[in-house]
């Protein structure tokens, strides 16, 4: 076998495994099962991201994140302007999603 033929087969393997997590990540999120946990906001991201593609100029897009803390184990989620801003350090509720798509976040109201 020449070098060629294990870097083909390399870059074969590659695309199979990206093409098996892709597939994994859609089917989860479109049928997996609707999960809630208690949850607290640590972190928020706002980036610019430049799209181009072939027949168009590029393009600004806005992208915002939200990462919370559930127990032990980070959750981040792409969520729109408005949800951002309604989101604060610290803030602690109840988190519901399915796979990587933020449902909703119900804060827990201290009197």
């Amino acid at each position: 076998m020449s070098i060629g033929d294990s870097i083909n087969t390399i870059f074969l393997f590659v695309g199979i495994v990206i093409t098996v997590g892709l597939l994994l990540r859609i089917i989860l999120n479109k049928y997996g099962n609707e999960k809630e946990i208690e949850a607290k906001v640590i972190n928020k991201q706002y980036y610019q991201s430049r799209l181009a593609r072939k027949a168009e100029n590029f393009r600004d897009e806005d992208c915002y994140v939200v990462t919370f803390l559930a127990g032990d184990k980070k959750l981040s989620f792409y969520v729109s302007e408005y949800s951002y801003n309604g989101y604060t350090i610290n803030q602690k509720g109840t988190l519901k999603f399915k796979g990587t798509m933020l449902i909703d976040f119900i804060t827990n109201l201290e009197v």
